[in-house]
């Protein structure tokens, strides 16, 4: 009998009849053998992943437990729930008065707060100030040295970089408009210019001046200059380049926007009820807005938009009071100004508000300075202003604010449970280093998997950066010394080179705050000056001359001459052979230029090199 093939009995069989290799293949990933060997590799994977997971987090964790420790023993409590500042009685609490927590509060979480304050929100409209063409100031000249052709007595020459040059510029201006005080966008003057024909400043020099150079001139005008392509522009025009008919070139000065202070004071005097209001509410002691202050990066701060307005409207109407020869008034409004910063001082102090007292601060100073420089105010004022300036202290808020950041920064790290890194890594984040060598990798994709572990160690670092920047900018007596700050800065830096995901949490968290420590030494040393200037100028007042040396100021108009916050030696002072004086503190290159100072091309201070300069005006 013929033998037949065995037909396929199994369901195995019949798929796989006429691929026996598939068959061999299938039966040997599908084999129990093969699942117990799969299943034993999971297990191990698994093992491996928490170990690594676990070893991690202790890592990690004593990390930051050694950091933490090392700061408790200082005497700062690294607990979030320490800071928050208890709640205070309503009659005590400047935000309980009315308005002010409308006004000032800035944000509720993520909600904003509708402002509803006038005198933060209008434009001035000058209704009887025609649009006309700028008024044709000043021709400056540029020749050869000994070049000058003077046609009268109403012409000046000043050779290029000449220390005597801004006063004589200076004066040059007033004699022909008259003085004029406010800011880029409104100027002001008691009353409009009648100009007949410019006067003349030849400006004597062996090559054209540079933007800085001629911007150096004028350096208290309120004007702001940028480079154009006919010249230097702003608002329209300020400095208009010409050809001179002489095959030289000059600049021919214009102002625009001016005002008539008198129609300004009437236009605000509008907000009078709500300046009551807040000079009503700043004699109460507390400043603690209504807010969850648990999360300490959904704290409601103060509006920095309200503030930085008043206190441009309040220095405004200043200044056209210091025109008007009405002092005691342009002093009412100097010291709202100076008190509108109690609304900052609530706790724990964030960057931000700090930074905004130090803005606000510059303001007022340089407010007094153009008192000072119309020598419109008087001994009362003048006496009133040295104390409001005796007790101003920016470096210390902000370095408390340094100190909250540290806080706030590792309690919201912290914060983050599993699953919830992807808040922080989102893909529109761009992360860097301050040098800008770390590249942040993709992790929103890969949030699921961040140890927690690395989250302490990121801790870890954003809190070292910190406490090297505090420890860099702290000092026995008080001062700020740029080289130890740029030393710290660079340590800084240098915990969040490479790529180890230790350091891309901090790197993104802890920005370069060298700037911030920069201006508040600048605005702390020009706080400074203006209390010495206030003495030198009662000093005068009282005897016809400024003293030999600023010690002849004690006791009679100063308690003590204050030292430089910027390396903490005192003050360079000179008198001067126009009959003013120089006042100046050595700069942030820490090297003495003689009373130089140099300008960006906006016509700013230049911090990083010259020396910081109180400018005087002559009688």
């Amino acid at each position: 009998m013929e033998n037949t093939p065995e037909k396929p009995t199994t369901r195995r069989h019949i798929y796989f009849q006429h691929t026996p290799t598939f068959e061999r293949l299938f039966c040997s990933l599908f084999s129990w053998r093969t699942l117990r060997r799969a299943l034993m590799v999971i297990i191990c994977l698994m093992t491996l992943a928490a170990i690594f997971y676990t070893e991690e987090l202790w890592r990690g964790k004593r990390a930051w437990e050694k950091i933490k420790g090392e700061i408790e023993a200082k005497g700062q409590r690294m607990d979030w729930s320490a800071h928050i500042p208890p709640p205070v009685p309503d009659d005590q609490n400047i935000f309980k008065a009315p308005h002010m927590q409308q006004w000032f509060a800035g944000r509720w979480g993520d909600q904003k707060v509708e402002n509803r304050a006038d005198f933060a929100t209008k434009d001035f409209d000058d209704p009887g100030k025609a649009k006309s063409d700028p008024y044709h100031v000043l021709e400056i000249l540029v020749v050869q040295p000994g070049g000058a052709k003077v046609a009268g007595p109403s012409d000046k020459v000043v050779r290029l970089n000449d220390p005597a040059g801004p006063a004589m510029a200076e004066q040059l201006v007033r004699e022909t408009v008259g003085p004029i005080l406010g800011q880029v966008m409104l100027n002001f003057s008691v009353k409009q210019p009648e100009l007949k024909a410019p006067r003349r400043l030849w400006l004597e020099t062996d090559r054209d001046p540079g933007a800085n150079e001629l911007t150096a001139l004028f350096p208290n005008l309120p004007v702001k200059y940028t480079a154009a392509q006919t010249g230097w522009a702003a608002n329209g025009e300020v400095f208009h380049l010409a050809p001179d008919g002489d095959g030289g070139h000059k600049f021919i000065l214009l102002l625009d926007n001016v005002h008539q202070a008198g129609d300004y004071l009437a236009w605000s005097d509008q907000f009078q009820s709500e300046f009551n209001d807040i000079r009503e509410a700043l004699k109460r002691p507390e400043a603690r807005i209504e807010c969850n202050y648990e999360k300490p990066f959904e704290i409601t701060i103060v509006n920095f938009v309200v503030i930085r307005n008043l206190a441009q409207r309040l220095a405004q109407r200043a200044q056209c009071y210091l025109l008007l020869g009405q002092p005691e008034k342009a002093l009412a409004e100097l010291t709202l100004i100076h008190d509108i910063r109690h609304l900052l001082k609530g706790k724990p102090i964030t960057l931000v508000a700090a930074m905004i007292n130090v803005a606000v601060t510059g303001l007022y100073v340089s407010t007094i300075a153009d008192g000072l420089r119309l020598h419109a105010l008087h001994e009362p004022q003048l006496a009133a202003l040295q104390e409001q300036l005796r007790e101003i202290n920016l470096p210390s808020p902000v370095l408390e604010a340094f100190r909250m950041e540290r806080l706030a920064d590792s309690h919201y790290l912290e914060s983050f449970k599993a699953g919830e890194i992807k808040k922080f890594f989102r893909a529109d984040v761009v992360g860097k280093s301050p040098k800008g060598k770390v590249k942040i990798w993709d992790y929103h994709q890969l949030y699921a998997l961040w140890p927690r572990g690395w989250t302490y160690q990121n801790m870890a670092v954003a809190t070292r950066m910190l406490t090297t920047l505090l420890e860099g900018t702290d000092s026995v007596d008080g001062s700020i010394r740029p080289g130890n700050v740029k030393t710290a800065q660079e340590k800084m830096e240098d915990f969040a080179i490479g790529e180890s995901p230790y350091h891309l949490m901090a790197g993104i968290m802890v920005p370069n705050f060298i700037r911030a420590i920069q201006t508040t030494a600048q605005n702390q040393s020009l706080v400074q000056q203006a209390f010495i200037a206030c003495a030198l100028e009662r000093a005068y007042l009282a005897h016809g001359d400024y003293p030999e040396t600023l010690a002849a100021l004690v006791p009679q108009y100063a308690d003590k001459i204050p030292s430089d916050i910027i390396m903490g030696g005192p003050f360079h002072y000179r008198r001067a052979a126009d009959g003013t004086f120089i006042l100046y503190s050595v700069g942030w290159n820490e090297t003495d230029d003689g009373g130089k100072q140099f300008l960006t091309n906006a016509g700013q201070p230049d911090l990083s090199q010259g020396d910081l300069v109180w400018q005087a005006m002559r009688r």
